[in-house]
Formats: structure tokens, C-alpha cells, sequence
């Protein structure tokens, strides 16, 4: 997936000394923006972002309130720039609810990961948990 917000809004606009995890987050926005925009047009943007929370929790545990508010601005950016006509996409004509789901979202990073043919297990936690257990990752951990 391209990364929109690099594309229009270019890279460092905000931190000229980005943390690694900006590049994957912005990239993780662009690929929710169509859902985003789906739910905003619904005027559904705060069941949107209830639901679509759990996903950067996945994608990213170790990200911090303000890496989760950086992604939730690039969405709305994007959004923004998408509605100015600064660039187009395809409307979502699906029901974004049934995208905005952990097994579906761990899907489309297994795909993702598997298009790059690197044939090689992956490295980044993001695309480590997409290939678990959908049920194991479900239930919460107990120590015993």
C-alpha cells in the first residue's frame, strides 16, 4: 500500500527526527482511509475510531497516546485532502463495519506480507501477529 500522507503531505512536516514507527502508521492510516471516509460520510467517525483503536493496539502495543493520536490525525488529514480533491480514491461502497475487524485486519496483513514474495518469516511485530492464531489471539493471555 502507497503511503498517502507521505505522498501529500511529504515526510517530516511535523518531526523533523520521526520515530520508526511514523512511516508504518501512516502507512496503516492510508489503508484504513477509505473505511475512515466510509464511517465519516456515515457520520460515524467516533464508532469508527472505537473500533478501528483495537487494530493500531495490534498493529502497535508498544505505541505511545501520542503515536495513536498521530495516526488519528493522518486519517483525518487525509480524509480532509480526499474530500479538497487534492487526490482521489475509489468510493468503499461495502459496509465498513465488517473491515474494521481484528481477523479481517490480520488478513489483509498476511496478504500484504505475502505479496512482498519474500518468502521469509516476518520480522515486524505488526505482520508476526497477523500470521497467529485468530482464536488464540482472541483470548487473553493468564499466567500460570
Amino acid at each position: 500500500m502507497e503511503n498517502l500522507y507521505e505522498i501529500h503531505f511529504g515526510t517530516g512536516m511535523y518531526d523533523p527526527n520521526p520515530h520508526p514507527l511514523h512511516k508504518p502508521i501512516e502507512i496503516f492510516a492510508s489503508q484504513m482511509l477509505p473505511y475512515f471516509n466510509k464511517a465519516f460520510d456515515e457520520h460515524e467517525p467516533k464508532e469508527f475510531f472505537n473500533v478501528a483503536f483495537p487494530l493500531f493496539d495490534d498493529r502497535f502495543p508498544t505505541a505511545t497516546p501520542r503515536q495513536k493520536k498521530f495516526w488519528s490525525m493522518c486519517l483525518i488529514l487525509l480524509d480532509g485532502a480526499l474530500h479538497s480533491g487534492m487526490f482521489s480514491l475509489p468510493p468503499y461502497m461495502g459496509n465498513w463495519r465488517d473491515e474494521i475487524t481484528l481477523e479481517a485486519d490480520r488478513r489483509r496483513r498476511r496478504v500484504e506480507w505475502e505479496k512482498r514474495g519474500l518468502g521469509v518469516a516476518p520480522i515486524e511485530h505488526q505482520y508476526i501477529v497477523a500470521f497467529e492464531d485468530d482464536t488464540a489471539a482472541a483470548t487473553p493471555h493468564t499466567q500460570t
